[in-house]
């Protein structure tokens, strides 16, 4: 399993590390982060739908990302979706999964209030902490030292 960070920006520019998926011949979208199987990877692009999506959502893409983004990657066949935003006053983790073709709602975690997923792999985390900056603690679970 792999998990990348699928873009850098330089001077304001999106630059991708390589890795997109398309979703029609001209179309094609570049995720905050993926999480995939290594077999599935083949530069320049996906050559299956990753276990997981990640977008992280700015003011310029709040729509795109709780709606078109969630629409076109449930199209794609992204098993689960998930939507960070620190845009709130307490930060917020939203976890869609696939289901019959659509996403649903696994799991909406805000603030203090713990995120905790056993797919891909298991992990707890805690939004605010995950928000608390490079001076933060970096133990995401709240479970302290």
């Amino acid at each position: 399993m792999r998990i990348l960070q699928l873009r850098d920006r330089t001077e304001g520019v999106p630059r991708s590390a390589g890795s997109w998926y398309r979703l029609q011949r001209t179309h094609h979208r570049i995720p905050d982060v993926v999480v995939l199987e290594t077999k599935n990877f083949s530069k320049p692009r996906l050559t299956a739908p990753p276990l997981l999506a990640i977008e992280v959502v700015s003011e310029s893409s709040f729509f795109r990302d709780y709606n078109t983004k969630a629409r076109e990657q449930a199209d794609f066949g992204i098993p689960a979706y998930w939507v960070v935003n620190p845009l709130l006053e307490a930060a917020r983790m939203l976890e869609l999964r696939l289901d019959g073709g659509d996403y649903r709602v696994v799991q909406d975690a805000v603030g203090e209030n713990a995120f905790t997923t056993e797919f891909p792999f298991q992990v707890t985390i805690i939004p605010d902490l995950l928000m608390a900056g490079a001076d933060g603690p970096w133990d995401l679970s709240g479970e302290g030292a």
